[in-house]
């Protein structure tokens, strides 16, 4: 599995949903840091009906949790304060607690399966298809279409407004480092999410 050294996504939500979005970054091949936060006090656990004994003292809590799956062995859980606000454009979330932790990528998981919100599409109208205009391009070109699961995407289109989120950008920087032989960070994804913005951006391995 490929690396991505100083990368760190933050999970927003430390329920079940959380503890799926972070193995579900460990499946697209991120390996970077992982940081769960939320205002539980306990692990994920199997709530109904057994959580009644725990509470009613017969049955210890981590008799309830999940199982977790090796991948997520190494990922960092902040339990008891939740994230009070998040600021997209500094890239960092204020905890309940007043600390404040940055991040490359963001998941909001208050729920157990990732789900495209209704909004409105972007003001800039779509053009016209533009190809690639080197191999590099073509590659990430190919590489968006297939991970959004697209027919074709042109050098010009932004990732995120395709449909887009961070565990299919945490793939696609898998996919890049695995089939393109190039170094790519999360955080030049988020930042130059087109192919054209991002082919000068990545490195030899």
């Amino acid at each position: 599995m490929t690396g991505a050294v100083g990368q760190r996504v933050v999970v927003a939500g430390a329920s079940l949903g959380g503890l799926r979005a972070a193995e579900g970054l460990r499946a697209a091949g991120f390996t970077g840091e992982v940081v769960v936060v939320g205002d539980e006090r306990h692990m994920p656990y199997n709530r109904p009906p057994l959580s009644k004994e725990a509470l009613a003292g017969d049955l210890a809590f981590s008799a309830l949790e999940f199982r977790r799956r090796k991948s997520v062995d190494d990922v960092t859980w902040r339990l008891g304060s939740a994230v009070a606000e998040a600021s997209l454009g500094t890239r960092e979330v204020v905890l309940a607690d007043g600390s404040v932790l940055p991040f490359d990528g963001l998941v909001v998981a208050t729920g157990l399966r990732v789900r495209r919100l209704a909004l409105p599409a972007p003001e800039t109208p779509v053009g016209e298809y533009l190809p690639p205009q080197n191999d590099t391009e073509r590659h990430l070109c190919d590489l968006f279409a297939e991970v959004l699961g697209l027919p074709r995407v042109g050098r010009d289109e932004h990732f995120f407004h395709l449909g887009g989120h961070s565990l299919l950008a945490a793939r696609l920087v898998s996919r890049i480092r695995t089939r393109v032989r190039r170094e790519c960070s999360l955080r030049a994804v988020f930042e130059s999410p087109t192919a054209a913005a991002l082919t000068p951006r990545l490195a030899p391995l």
